[in-house]
This record gives structure tokens, sequence and C-alpha cells, in this order.
């Protein structure tokens, strides 16, 4: 196996700038073809709109050869013909150009049928004018490049030495179908970092690679397609090499699996042609350096299932060690719950416990101890409020980790003041296969101090039929088949069901029987609100294709209007909807993180009476016999609010009204007297200009919180204690002003430190 030290990309990189050359016109046609080296790079440029460049190239059997532009002018898009000298016939079977959303083109991997002399034709589709640059590069030998084959399998792998700490090989994707298996050994918590990157100074786009890591058992691990965006010189583009970072969790044997991404088993019926590049070059590298900021836990610790009078707190370490947690009403946590038995998944219950009390605990984590964090217990039934929060289809759809639209809106449910939350599946939209990243680490600076109490979604279910899911979550089990799958608690005066859609629901099913009983129950009798959670929507407007589950509205939707049901919370369609029915309320919550939808309103139901396709979640706040519910966006503004009183039986047909205010109107900022940051709502009933600023008890402008237009609707804005400076003010009264052109009106606000 032959290495390649980063240092010797780098040389390479160096000498290869120092190649350019510039074009010399005129090279409209072959007898004028500028000859190009391998390594060159040409400046040229479209003088006319119907200007074209010919290069002249030699090509040797059984090579590897990149063709490429770089650094375009601003909107220009060049393409590629490519001919023998002996035949005027294109030898690539489509265009080239703007490969995964780039204006350059990209012709990676070309290995040619026969030696000799080619023609490279570049010429501007579009006709337009500007400046370009022409790469060739490549020119290794395939029988170099398959040095270390034959690789295509773990047990040709096996033959190989393993991968190294530090190591940095190259190997290419050469032919189409071609896999490259590595073997790796790793150490349970130790970090790993493995990837693919350019080889010869390619674009970062070059090849396409796809890496997967498989444990010794031959069950996937992890894996990725491509980096996303990164910024190079000709721009923002797509990068299709691949990184996977992570902790091992067992010690033993992994392999690593190179291929690219259009040569997959699942595309086996695509064409592979030059839009779908098959073969490349690449670089793997292979580190195992702990960075900083790992502190010992695979899993880090927080809370689950909450009642009145206990609480399950559960972490996983990276090494066998016993369980160790300590707990108490300050924060010296002077009880101790130990298990000693050694293993790296741990979970204590703490019982005992008085409601609606605050608590601190602290866990062990074989090093020391982690630090101190706090959580409440449950609401009685004779508690009036209660808030929630619920989001659904958080994940993205493939690969690990988190959105960037997934952090927005966990950024945001960090900051709101709800007792827990409720998540209405499809927790991991992937496969199911992988909770910690998707989940356990995106929103763990909630779930330290509050439950999210999850449903099954079908891509739960996908990967194993929920086993995964299910050892992933510690949930109540109140039912006969003693199942997480489905379940029910109290919290305050609120009844909350969960239930799985993905899991028999007709009648005479043990699921269907149990709701039916729960429904009845004495539990839900102590409660004034019921709320249900299960994954795939009774009706669905903003998916097309897909209007609903008629199952659901033929088995369930009857026992809601039977039952009195207040509340049914979904998911699977990704965007917000609201509608009412025969007395319940009907939330597509759909928003999380994950894609949204296309953005067409595809279906009209008459009882569904809003539609928005953006990221989100849903707060409810429940006041005795009125509830009140927000929808926010991923920028923290209000974009449903709705508000009921229970049993009331004057129900307006059109809800939507709530959307548009009728008067301006600032509403008292909550939580208030505060420490840390406040949420201030207000009311615009047209387009207008409008500024939120705070002053001091002097009169003195403190902070602009918003210029700018806004159109009709309801809005909020935060309030972080700052001043326009950046820096904390002190305690004491603040005035909180919403004013426009015709309107005004101000707050009280109090801050204390």
């Amino acid at each position: 196996m032959r290495k390649l030290m980063v240092l010797a990309v780098i040389l390479f990189s160096t000498s290869f700038l120092q190649s350019q050359t510039s074009e010399t016109e005129p090279n409209n046609d072959k007898l004028f073809a500028n000859p190009v080296s391998v390594g060159q790079t040409i400046e040229a440029s479209f003088h006319t709109t119907t200007d074209q460049d010919y290069f002249k190239i030699e090509l040797e059997l059984d090579k590897m050869y990149y063709l490429t532009s770089v650094e375009n002018s601003s909107g220009l898009k060049p393409d590629l013909n490519l001919y023998n000298q002996a035949s005027s016939t294109n030898l690539l079977q489509s265009s080239v150009a703007g490969r995964n959303g780039n204006n350059n083109f990209r012709l990676s991997g070309y290995v040619p049928y026969n030696s000799g002399v080619y023609y490279a034709r570049v010429f501007e589709a579009d006709n337009e004018t500007g400046q370009y640059k022409f790469r060739f590069a490549g020119g290794r030998g395939t029988d170099s490049l398959l040095i270390h084959e034959p690789d295509n399998t773990k047990i040709e792998s096996g033959s190989v030495q393993p991968l190294a700490m530090g190591d940095t090989l190259y190997g290419a994707i050469y032919p189409a179908n071609d896999f490259d298996y590595y073997k790796i050994e790793g150490t349970a918590g130790n970090y790993f970092e493995i990837g693919t990157m350019p080889i010869l100074d390619l674009h970062p786009r070059d090849t396409d690679t796809y890496i997967t890591l498989y444990n010794a058992s031959g069950q996937i691990v992890m894996e990725n397609d491509d980096l996303g965006n990164v910024d190079t010189p000709s721009g923002t583009v797509n990068c299709t090499f691949s990184s996977l970072k992570g902790l091992f969790s067992v010690t033993g044997v992994y392999y690593v699996c190179v291929r690219s991404y259009y040569n997959s088993i699942a595309n086996e019926d695509l064409v592979l042609n030059e839009n779908h590049p098959p073969t490349g070059e690449y670089g793997l590298y292979y580190n195992i350096e702990k960075p900083e900021g790992l502190d010992g836990f695979a899993r880090y610790p927080h809370v689950e299932c909450p009642t009145t009078s206990s609480i399950i707190v559960q972490w996983n370490t990276l090494t066998q060690q016993p369980s160790v947690l300590y707990w108490g009403t300050t924060k010296e946590c002077t009880n101790v719950i130990e298990d000693l038995t050694t293993k790296s998944e741990h979970k204590a219950k703490i019982t005992n416990l008085e409601p609606h009390t605050k608590y601190f605990y602290k866990v062990w984590n074989g090093d020391s101890l982690s630090k101190v964090e706090h959580f409440y217990s449950a609401k009685p039934s004779s508690e009036e409020n209660v808030s929630f929060f619920v989001i659904s289809d958080s994940s993205p759809y493939e690969g690990f980790g988190s959105s960037e639209a997934q952090r927005d809106i966990a950024a945001l449910l960090l900051e709101t003041d709800c007792d827990f939350g409720l998540h209405s599946g499809d927790v991991n939209q992937h496969r199911g296969e992988e909770y910690d990243l998707v989940y356990y680490q995106p929103y763990k600076d909630i779930l330290k101090n509050k439950t999210i109490f999850p449903c099954i979604g079908n891509h739960d279910n996908a990967y194993d039929h929920s086993q995964t899911y299910l050892a992933s979550f510690n949930l109540p089990y109140n039912n006969p088949d003693s199942t997480e799958r489905y379940y029910s608690f109290n919290y305050g005066n609120g009844h909350f069901i969960s239930l799985d859609t993905d899991w028999p629901y007709s009648p005479g099913s043990a699921q269907y029987e149990w709701l039916v009983q729960d429904l009845q129950s004495e539990m839900r009798s102590e409660t004034m609100w019921t709320v249900i959670i299960f994954h795939k929507p009774p009706w669905s407007e903003g998916w097309p294709g897909y209007p609903g589950e008629t199952s659901v509205q033929t088995y369930l939707v009857p026992l809601f209007e039977q039952y009195g049901v207040d509340m049914v919370f979904n998911g699977h369609t990704h965007d917000y909807e609201r509608g009412y029915l025969n007395g319940v309320y009907y939330i597509i919550a759909g928003g999380g993180g994950a894609p949204l939808e296309e953005g067409i309103h595809a279906y009209d139901y008459e009882h569904v009476s809003v539609w928005i396709n953006q990221h989100h979640y849903v707060r409810v706040d429940l006041n005795d016999k009125t509830m009140m519910l927000s929808a926010i966006n991923r920028q923290g503004e209000i974009i449903d609010y709705l508000q009921s009183d229970k049993n009331t039986t004057d129900v307006d047909e059109d809800v939507n009204q709530n959307l548009i205010p009728k008067d301006f109107k600032l509403y008292q900022n909550y939580p208030n007297p505060f420490n840390g940051s406040t949420v201030i709502e207000f009311d615009v009933p047209e387009k207008s200009f409008t500024k939120v600023t705070v002053y001091d008890i002097s009169g003195r402008l403190v902070k602009t919180l918003m210029q700018q237009d806004l159109s009709a609707g309801k809005h909020s804005v935060k309030w972080d204690g700052l001043d326009q400076q950046g820096e904390q003010v002190a305690s004491g009264i603040y005035f909180i002003r919403l004013q426009t052109s015709i309107w005004q009106q101000t707050l009280q606000a109090l801050y204390l430190k």
C-alpha cells in the first residue's frame, strides 16, 4: 500500500500553480489548438459571444486524467467536448458543465480507450463573454493506482496492513464498480476521524467519494456522502469528498469502504456518464487524536420519564465503569445511587420525590464528576398551568448529525421556558440507526433539564422495526403489552397519549383496545386537557401525492371525537398545518429540521385553515380552561397563534383570522422579571415600518431590538439584557417601546442580575 504524505500534496500544489500560462489566439479550431501538458493551467477567455477555444492534449491508454475549468467569471458557464485526433465525434455522452451547481465543467477520472492526441473544445453555451482557466491534470497509471488491490471485499482487505494513525494514502475508484476496503483497529472510547481528500491539487469535487464504516460483524456504524458546501477560489461548491468523525464503541476490527456514490447498489440502474462519473482518484486519511472538549461521555447525562414522585437519569460513558449518581435538593447532591456493575450504558431511577420540586444531580464519568445539573419533578394534576413544546421530523434525511435548521430550532427551544417537550415522530430521518448524533447531541443542553417524549415514525421503524429506537429511550409502558411503542402520562392538568402508526391500530388490535381503555381511564379523568401525538396525520395539505392517512381517519378520528380529545399533533409532512374538526384541533408540526416539502399547496380541506411551509416548533400553554398555541419559525417569529377556551361551542369557522390582528398591540414581555433573556411579542395589523426599542428609567436609549418593515401578523423579538455596545445592563426597571409611523406603546420590564 503506497503512502502519500500531506506534504507531498502541498508541494505538488505549489509547483502546479507555478505552471500556469495563457492561451494563444486564434485557437478556434483544431488546427490552431493550444498544446497543454499534464499539470498545466491555462488562463483563457471568450472574447466574443461566438468564441470557442481548442486545446491539444496527449492521453495514454490506462491512465486517469482530469479536465476542469476553474475560477471563471461570474455567471460564465463553460462546457467541454472531447475529440480523438482521428474523429470529429464528441466522446462525451452528455454535458459536463455546471456539475453540482457550479459553473465550471469537470471531467473526472477519464481513462481513454486509446493512446494518442486529443482535442478539448471549450465553449460557452449561453454565448457569454468572460475569463476562465482550463486545467489538465492526472496521468497516473491505473496499475500504480491499484497497487493495494485486490481490496474489493472485507476479506481481501484483511491481507493488507491496517491503516495506522496519521496515514494518508491514495487510491482510485476504477473501474466503475470498484469498492476499496481498508481495515483499521479501533479501541473503545477512542476518537476517530476518517475522510477522503483531493489528490494532485484537484478541485474539492473532482472525485465523488462515498465512505462507510463497518464493524467486524458487517453492520454499518457510520456513513457519509459529502462534506456539503465549501468555499473555493471559484465560489462555493458542494464538496463531494467525505468525512466521518466519532468514537469507537467497542474494541476490535473495523472496515472503511470507499466507493463512488453513483455505483451504489441502490443506484445500479443509473446510467454512468460524464455527469455521473464513477471513477476517480482520492486521498484517504485516518486520525485518532482526541480533540479538546470530549469529556468522557458518549451520551451526556439527561432526564427521562418524569412523574410527580420519580425520574430517570441516563448517560453513556466511553469506558466500562460502575454507575454512580449523586442527587439532592441542593447543589451539594448528598444522596447517592450506585450500581457497581461495570458498563458503558448507565441508568438510575430517583424515587420518593415531591411534586413540582427542583432537584440537582451529577454523575461519575470515570475520571471526575460531571457538572451539577437540575430538573423538576412533574406537576400534579391539581396544577392548572402547564407548558410544552412540540417538534417533529427533526434530523436530516441522509448521513448523520444535525442540520442547520435543526440547530436553529434547538437553540430556540433552549430559551423556551416550557415544562417538557413532545416529538411526534421521525426522530431519525435516515434509517433509525443512530440517535446520539441526531437527537442526544443536538438537544443535549435541553435534555439535561427537561424531557422530550417521542413517538415512533416510519423512519424510526425502518431500520430494525424500531428496536434501536426502543433501546435508545426510557418511556412509560403503561399498557398490557408493557411496550414503549404506545403509552400515556399525566403532567399537571394535561393527559398525554403517544401512539405508533407503524403498529396495528385498527379495532381489535392491542393498541386500539388500549387507547379506548386509556381514554376512559381514571388517570385521564384527573386532568382537564387531552393531547395525543402520533406520526402520520389523518389529513395533509402540503405534500403532493400524500393527502393523509385514510386509516387514521377511519379508525382513530371517531375515537378522538367520541371521547373529547382536545389536540392531536402529527409530523410526516414537513410543514406546519392547523385544522379544527368536530371539537378536535389537528396540528402538523413537521418542521423540526428535516428538509421542507416543495411548498405546493397540494390539497385543500375545508377544516384545515393554516398551511405554512417553514421550519418551526409549536409552543402550547394550558392555563386552567384556556389553551394558547404559538407556532414559531427558526427566526423566532410567531407564524401562527391560537387561543381557545375549553368546552367553548362558539368556535370561529375561520380560525385563520387569528393570524391577522385587528389592532397594534404590545404584550407584556415574558418572563418578567427576567434574568438572561425575555421574549417580547406584539401585533401588527398592516404592513408597517416597525421599531422595538429599550430605554432605561432616565429615558436613555439602551438598545434597538428591531427596525424594519414587517408584514401584518404576530411577531416577537428577544432581549438578552445587553445594551447597544454588547455590555450587560444593570439590574433595574426598563421600558420596552413598540413604535410605527402612526402608533406607539410602552411597557415596563424588570431585569434582575
